[in-house]
Parts: structure tokens; sequence; C-alpha cells
């Protein structure tokens, strides 16, 4: 059936990355009139071509190998010049989940595969038809939102009256209502606004959101949650939503309502880092900890270099008394994949707590065997032989680690050790080259004027030790340093 003579000179663009079906979208268009159609087999080339060109309507498929059409969707309707442009989404899927998101992002109008050339042009012409008459809703709707957003309220009102004469209980008539309320502060007159307008429409989910939204500003956190959760009973796949709601029926203590939450985040994404440990703190909570385990070893499959998971399973099963079981964990995660280093010093820190000095350095040195320069790995090793008050060997470590990879933590560790080992010399030079690192730390200055003090420079350690006092350095200790340093040196000018 041909459309209406007078939509021929329209632009149309054609989105699908099958060509078969795209040449036949194509064919039925020209035959029925259009004269200038374009196409694209995904998304990023059709964005590009709506940049490049004036585009009257996008007829796209929702799911693409390289390129989601949702995607593209929400890219027109971000971009302000292109905003308005019709989008019509086709696809062989109708869930209705997806027919609401595509609703809600902005879709026009929504053409399920396979389809008849009556019904493909039948909805084209009523797409057209809506937005090229001029009090269409959409248009409307649009400039409505707009006003809002640039706080122009007296325009807002003009537009809400229009859109009311017409449609006074379109949900997004209603929401936007409500919206003008809440920007005008007007909060609770927004609320009575979208009570009414859910009375109406059971099934808006967008006004359920908007509700949420405002209760949620309102501090009113609990009535919040109930409406989010009203919102994703009708539209769920909204991962980041889901486990804002998880996490709180866990602080709520309803963790099987929790966990269900982060269930459908998870198949919404499954690499999803909050739903991952959301899932298993709640099993946590449960007492479940083989299932609480099972989850953060997926986290650390989907993101192997994060350690957090690895470091919760320590947590969890140290709290719950279940060392052994963090210790098969991480022997586990070793044999697996050997070459991630950061679980050989998560597993030598747990055994230098729970087990024996001896055991952690072994792990150790089945890490060195495979990277012999960790930086990591060698201060582990020397903080514990140091623990064991093996201080020249520590010393030997740390050295070397301030020569790789200076900083003022292994400075002032080494000054430590130095300290502790009276070599003032040593601890001397240390404690120059850690306040050249930082030069205002007081802990620094404390050590380089303590050292200045035994090494006989009395007035550089009176000095430093005032310095140190400025950049904070507090107690007995430093004021003691600084009066013995200032005695010293009145000692010596009587002496001369």
């Amino acid at each position: 059936m041909p459309i209406e003579h007078s939509y021929s000179y329209l632009r149309v663009l054609v989105v699908d990355d099958y060509s078969q079906i795209r040449k036949t979208m194509v064919r039925l268009l020209t035959s029925s009139g259009f004269s200038n159609v374009f196409e694209a087999p995904d998304g990023q080339t059709a964005f590009s071509i709506i940049n490049k060109n004036k585009i009257d309507l996008v007829l796209c498929d929702l799911h693409m190998p390289d390129s989601d059409g949702l995607e593209l969707l929400n890219n027109i309707r971000s971009n302000t010049p292109k905003r308005d442009i019709p989008v019509i989404m086709v696809s062989g899927e109708s869930e209705r989940a997806d027919i609401v998101k595509l609703n809600d992002a902005g879709a026009a109008n929504y053409i399920l595969k396979p389809f008849t050339p009556e019904d493909f042009i039948s909805k084209i012409d009523d797409v057209l038809r809506a937005y090229f008459d001029p009090n269409q809703l959409s248009r409307l709707l649009n400039a409505l939102e707009d006003s809002i957003t640039q706080k122009e309220f007296i325009e807002a009102r003009e537009h809400l009256k229009a859109l009311q004469n017409s449609k006074p209980n379109h949900p997004s008539v209603i929401k936007l209502h409500a919206k003008l309320l809440a920007a005008e502060n007007r909060l609770e007159e927004a609320l009575q606004k979208l009570d009414l307008g859910i009375n109406l429409n059971p099934l808006a989910h967008q006004l359920y959101a908007m509700k949420a939204s405002i209760l949620f500003e309102l501090q009113r956190i609990d009535e919040g949650f109930e409406a989010l959760e009203a919102e994703l009973n009708l539209n769920p796949k909204q991962p980041e939503k889901q486990v804002l709601l998880g996490k709180h029926k866990i602080e709520s203590n309803l963790l099987k309502g929790a966990i269900e939450h982060f269930r459908i985040a998870l198949r919404e994404d499954k690499k999803d880092k909050n739903a991952l440990m959301g899932i298993a703190d709640a099993f946590y909570k449960l007492g479940n900890i083989n299932k609480t385990i099972h989850y953060l070893f997926r986290y650390r499959r989907k993101h192997p270099k994060d350690s957090k998971s690895l470091q919760k399973i320590i947590e969890y099963c140290e709290a719950r008394g279940e060392q052994k079981k963090a210790e098969y964990a991480l022997k586990t995660e070793i044999n697996l994949n050997p070459k991630r280093f950061d679980t050989y010093l998560l597993l030598a820190d747990f055994y230098n707590r729970h087990a024996t000095a001896e055991s952690a350095i072994s792990i150790i040195k089945k890490l060195e065997e495979y990277d012999p320069n960790n930086i990591r790995g060698m201060i582990l090793k020397a903080k514990i032989l140091s623990e064991q008050n093996k201080l020249r060997e520590a010393k030997q470590i740390y050295s070397y680690v301030s020569r790789r990879a200076p900083s003022l933590e292994i400075l002032m560790t080494l000054a430590e050790i130095n300290l502790k080992l009276g070599e003032q010399v040593d601890l001397y030079k240390i404690c120059e080259k850690a306040i050249l690192l930082g030069s205002e730390n007081p802990g620094a200055l404390y050590q380089l004027a303590n050292s200045c003090l035994i090494n006989s420079e009395p007035t550089k350690s009176y000095l430093i030790a005032r310095k140190a006092m400025i950049c904070g350095a507090k107690g007995k200790k430093i004021k003691q340093l600084a009066n013995t340093a200032h005695k010293s040196i009145r000692k010596r000018r009587i002496a001369s």
C-alpha cells in the first residue's frame, strides 16, 4: 500500500546487520514512494549518518551482534539537535520488559518480525502522521521537559495546559506535571499528582520511578524503596536499581528478597561487581559460607585483576572461624591461576597471622619463582623478617626496595630498623632522603633531628626539631629532643 504522497521527500535510515532484511525494508519503502533511503549495518555507522544528514525517520533492529538498537536510540535521544527523530524498532522478540524499555527510551513504535508489507507500511504511516501533526503528543512533551530543565516555568505551564487539554491522564503528562511541581519545590504536591497518576495508570513504571526519586529526596527512605520495588516489578531490566534495592533489603534483613534482586541484576550483566558482592554478602548473612565463597569466586573469574573478592573470602572465613576454608580457597586460586601474584601475597599474609612465619616465607619464595622482582612480595617478606627480629635481613630487602621504588613509608620503616640496629650513619642518610620525599613529614623530621643530635650536630638537630613541631609533631619526645639540642648548643658556646 503506497504511503501518503506528502511524505515521499523524507529521508529514512534503515539499520540492520542482516543485509537481506535490510534490503527487504528498503524495497518496501521505495515501492511505497520514499526516494531518499539510507542504509547502515550497525549503530555506530547509523549515528554517523544521522549526524551528517537530515534524517526524518529511523528503522532499527533491536538486537545486532556488534551494536545494540537501544544504544542507538539512547544516543539519538541524548543528542539535542536530533532528539526528535522518530525511531521505529524492529525485532523478532516481544518480551514485555523490552517493549516497556523501548517506550521509556522514546521509541515511536515497535515492529515484530516476520512482518507483512501492509503492517510494515501501516506502522510507518501512523508514526509519521503523529510526528507531523502540529499538536502531536511527543513534541509537546519534549517542549515541556525542555522548559522544566531550563527552569522556564511560565512556558512550562503553557505547554502543560496544552497537554492537559488533549491528554490529561496520559502517564507522560502526569509525570512531567509532577516533575514541574518538584522543580518548583512543591514536592508533596508532586507526590499527590504521581499517586493520582498511578491509580489511573497502574502499569506506568515511570511514575513509580519518579515517586521513588522524590521520596528519597524527602529522606522517606522506606517509602522510596517501596516505590522502587513497584517500578522494578514492571520494568525489571535495570541492574543498578536492582542492586540498590538488594542492598536495602540486606540492611532490612530481608536476605532472600535481596538475593533475588541481585540475581535479576546478574541476568542483565554477569560481570556486575556490586551484584556479585551483594549476593555474596547476603548469603554470608544467611550463614551459607559455601555459597558466599562461590559468588566471590565468580567475582574473581569475571574480574581477575581485582583482589577484593579474595580479601572478602579471608574476612568472612576469619569472622566465622573457618580459616581452613579461606586457606583452601586461596590455594585453589593459586593452583588454577599461578600467575595471578596477588593471591600469593594474600596467602603469605594469611599464614603469617594464622600459621607460621616460615609458611608465609615459603609462599613468597614460590612467588619469587614466577616474579623475582615483585616489590609487594619483597616488602611483605621484609615485614615478616622484621617481626621475627631478623633486622639485618629485613634491612637488606628494604634498602633494595628503597632504591627500586622509593616511598616515604619504606624509608621511614628503614629508618626505624637502622635506629634499632644503632647504625646512625645509615639512619642519617635515610632520614635526609625521606625528607626529600616528604619535606613536611613530622616522623621523618624527628628521626633526622635525633640522628643529628647523636652525630654531634646540635644546631642542626634543634632547627629540624623545631620544623618538626611546626609540621605537626607532638608529644614529650620532640620537645625533649629540642630542649636537649638547645642545651647542647649553649654548652658549646660556654665552652668556647
